[in-house]
């Protein structure tokens, strides 16, 4: 799974997990890119090696943590 999410202007990243079965899973910032023209973070980048797995019969939630300017 490759995740994109447009956010909103002024916005920083301050965090970026994913939960799945009640696993926890924290990004660092090499595991994601920000778009700096268009505040778009995409999670896991290529070249980070990350891979997000989503289970048959699970969700994943993704949480992205910030604030706002």
């Amino acid at each position: 799974v490759v995740l994109s999410d447009t956010l909103p202007q002024g916005f920083t990243v301050t965090n970026v997990q994913s939960v799945t079965n009640g696993i926890v899973t924290t990004y660092d910032e090499t595991d994601y890119s920000i778009d700096e023209t268009t505040n778009t973070l995409t999670l896991p980048i290529v070249t980070s090696g990350v891979t997000i797995t989503v289970p048959a019969q699970s969700v994943t939630t993704i949480i992205i943590g910030g604030t706002v300017e």
